[in-house]
């Protein structure tokens, strides 16, 4: 197997060209997604790849692109696998909100919709995933349209503000309940009824989540990946007492950022793309776990009555806030290797 080269050596070599690495996604020990800003503070995309001449070879196959030694710089959406970035790009007033290289890209359309762009691979998930969350009885992302020329997907803006950005004001406490009461009513739904006439999504279970944990520690460890200096030592993985009541519909990428409050202050919820079946514990934990990451980065004093708020608007049965533990302890460790890569 290739061994990864240190982190601290990648962000270092980055650092030389006048980049700043934001944050990146191994894809295996020899290959890096990066998310960059320049000296100017603008925005680039790029890669890493361990095998020589390989960076100039992908730069080659992609218009707008160049390599220099192991790193492809890819300004301005440049991609050979979603060529439609570059050219929705033209739109006046079409912005790049993010772009992860040979995977996937969001923009802003000039009427305030948001457009996903994939591998054509991935496209149908992305479009079934979209169209269930449209259609459960929540406030949710409408549809706009689904491009398969493109492989892409358009929804409309849901109204309000992030709970990110509301954890620092008053209404924070209340914003925080709302998203509790709002996670509430998905998981309360029955994955029979609540999908009638499209495919159940798939099981993502205790197992599942345990795997996607060790992807992420293995990855962290081949790459020697530290750990960020504001990010506190937590306690070893936990232990989940029992499997749930009944499987439920999960978001299961829930954090923060993905509840927005309207102004009647009720939360919606946003980017469904990898809603599965399985235990809610797992949401409500990943959401704990990304308040307790906003006290780590500074944003917050104290994430306790915040999370407190949380579970009041979700009101867990006794037998959920016991898988609560467990749960919590996982994500703590997914994020962990996650933020590592985030330096």
């Amino acid at each position: 197997m290739t061994r990864a080269p240190e982190l601290p050596a990648i962000v270092a070599g980055l650092a030389d060209l006048g980049l700043r690495l934001v944050r990146s996604w191994p894809r295996g020990a020899d290959r890096l997604l990066l998310d960059l800003t320049d000296h100017d503070h603008r925005p680039v995309a790029g890669q890493w790849l361990a095998a020589p001449g390989r960076a100039a070879a992908i730069a080659a196959a992609t218009p707008g692109a160049h390599a220099v030694g192991p790193f492809v710089l890819q300004p301005a959406g440049a991609d050979r696998r979603l060529p439609a970035v570059v050219r929705r790009l033209q739109w006046p007033g079409t912005a790049l909100l993010g772009h992860r290289p040979e995977r996937r890209a969001v923009l802003r359309e000039p009427d305030g919709s948001f457009t996903k762009i994939v591998r054509p691979d991935r496209w149908r998930r992305l479009v079934d995933s979209a169209r269930l969350a449209e259609s459960l009885p929540l406030a949710t992302p409408t549809v706009l349209d689904a491009d398969p020329g493109q492989a892409s997907v358009t929804t409309a803006a849901l109204p309000g503000r992030t709970l990110t950005a509301l954890l620092t004001e008053p209404a924070a406490a209340e914003a925080c309940r709302a998203a509790g009461r709002a996670l509430a009513g998905l998981h309360r739904l029955d994955p029979a009824i609540a999908t009638a006439g499209r495919a159940i999504p798939a099981l993502h279970d205790l197992t599942a989540e345990r795997a996607v944990t060790a992807h992420w520690q293995r990855l962290a460890a081949e790459y020697a990946a530290p750990l960020p200096a504001w990010r506190p030592r937590r306690p070893a993985l936990g232990r989940v007492p029992e499997p749930p009541e009944r499987p439920a519909l999960i978001h299961r990428d829930l954090h923060d950022g993905q509840l927005l409050i309207n102004d009647d202050g009720e939360a919606g919820l946003i980017d469904f793309d990898l809603i599965a079946v399985g235990d809610p514990a797992l949401d409500l934990a990943n959401l704990i776990a990304h308040l307790e990451l906003r006290a780590d980065q500074g944003v917050l004093a104290d994430p306790e009555p915040l999370i407190e708020a949380v579970l009041n608007g979700y009101r867990p049965s006794s037998a959920l806030r016991s898988r609560l533990p467990g749960y919590l302890a996982l994500a703590r460790a997914r994020l962990d290797a996650v933020y590592a890569f985030r330096p």
